[in-house]
């Protein structure tokens, strides 16, 4: 869901406010429900490892939409911050 979020222009914060929520309860609890289930410990690992990579994925992400936004709350309350964010992501400017 994130990555269609970010790849359709203009939906992020509607579905972040509708949809987004469902989708991360069903995916958690999917996750916890085949994590119980599987045997082997190499299969606990993997999941593990995808898991974590998804969560990096989704917050860096939500960070990006954040600092994107039209009406952003960062940049009117912490001016400093988060010019210091934007120039490290956007070093070439």
């Amino acid at each position: 869901m994130s990555v269609l979020s970010v790849m359709m222009g203009g939906s992020v914060p509607r579905y972040l406010a509708d949809y987004a929520w469902i989708f991360i309860i069903a995916g958690i609890c999917s996750f916890i429900e085949i994590h119980n289930i599987s045997q082997a410990n190499e299969t606990k690992i993997l999941l593990k490892k995808i898991f974590g990579v998804l969560v990096i994925y989704t917050v860096l992400i939500n960070l990006c939409a954040c600092m994107v936004e039209d009406t952003t709350h960062v940049k009117k309350n912490s001016p400093n911050q988060y010019y210091n964010i934007i120039y490290s992501i956007n070093y070439w400017q």
